[in-house]
């Protein structure tokens, strides 16, 4: 009887410990994940950013011509891939140009945020090239710095664009010739453009088509002359040769034939007609006087000459003397009545 009760308690013992122990084993392989997902909720802080331009190309470009906005930008997103709160930083360098951006993000768990940076450049500028770094920085994780140097960044082009500009002179607005001579007349075409450009050179059709018409002969030496960007004016010479025949010209007071012609020069941007939809262009208007002189009949008959000067000067002194002796002769009569 004892020895069963013995039996039976010992079965008990045994049967409680196997208990217990597989509890415990449970309750350990349960613990097991929780420890796992407890440190997978604590991540490193980090930041991940990306920024686009809004160009085709894939670069910012800024136009810096008259009348242009002179500005352009970049989309950027900044995404925090935690689980927590962070503080972003954003910092931009770029040489020689100026630019706007949010200098601090606040992001919160799983989420971004969008913003942009807008690069700005001075009117004017030449034509150039300039490296944009985009760089976000975790400054704070949870309320408290971070324990790592956690941050991303971007780096993009900027192009200050070309646009063209272009004026003429005169060196000698109004030139008088001798018929039949040769000339050089000399023009100044300057770049005021922000890049290297050539100029096409010409007559306006009109005034062209008017001297050949009058016998006129024009030569361009150069038809078109390239020019850097804030150099020097270019020294352009065309090459003229006077209508040999103007007896059917006018005579001036000086007794010489003479006749006024207008040539419109022109210089025209190459770069523009290819690349700014629509030509760019400078004229100034020569004048070209050319003389001739004329025989002494010609300027007998038309008043210009000597004698016949001398003889319309002549002609009024006896008009004024037979005046005079009628007045005398009206004077006796009246005083012998």
């Amino acid at each position: 009887m004892n020895k069963s009760k013995y039996q039976v308690v010992s079965r008990y013992t045994t049967n409680v410990s196997r208990s217990t122990l597989l509890v415990f084993l449970i309750c350990f392989c349960l613990a097991l994940p929780l420890i796992d997902l407890t440190s997978a909720q604590v991540p490193t802080p980090s930041v991940e950013l990306e920024c686009d331009a809004v160009n085709p190309s894939g670069n910012l470009q800024i136009h810096v011509g008259p009348g242009a906005t002179l500005i352009d930008y970049a989309d950027c997103t900044a995404t925090n891939p935690n689980v927590y709160t962070e503080k972003i930083s954003i910092e931009v360098t770029i040489e020689g140009l100026s630019y706007s951006a949010p200098g601090e993000l606040t992001i919160g768990p799983n989420s971004e945020v969008d913003f942009q940076v807008t690069i700005k450049a001075d009117t004017g500028m030449l034509k150039s090239t300039h490296n944009l770094n985009i760089k976000a920085r975790v400054e704070e994780a949870a309320g408290v710095p971070p324990p790592n140097n956690a941050e991303s960044d971007v780096s993009l082009i900027v192009d200050i664009m070309q646009f063209s500009g272009v004026s003429v002179a005169s060196i000698s607005p109004i030139v008088t010739l001798i018929s039949g001579s040769d000339y050089n007349i000399e023009f100044r075409v300057y770049n005021e453009g922000n890049y290297a450009d050539k100029f096409l050179l010409e007559f306006s059709d009109a005034s062209r088509d008017k001297l050949e018409d009058e016998g006129f002969q024009i030569s361009f030496p150069m038809a078109a002359v390239e020019i850097e960007s804030e150099a020097a004016p270019m020294k352009i010479r065309v090459v003229i040769r006077a209508p040999s025949d103007g007896s059917d010209w006018p005579i001036n007071s000086e007794g010489m034939h003479e006749k006024k012609f207008t040539a419109t020069f022109i210089a025209t941007s190459d770069f523009s007609c290819k690349s700014e939809g629509d030509c760019n262009s400078a004229s100034v208007d020569q004048i070209i006087i050319i003389q001739q002189e004329a025989s002494e009949t010609e300027q007998f008959l038309s008043g210009t000459s000597g004698d016949n000067q001398l003889l319309v000067y002549g002609g009024s002194g006896g008009i004024v003397i037979l005046l005079m002796i009628l007045l005398v002769v009206m004077k006796k009569r009246k005083g012998a009545q």
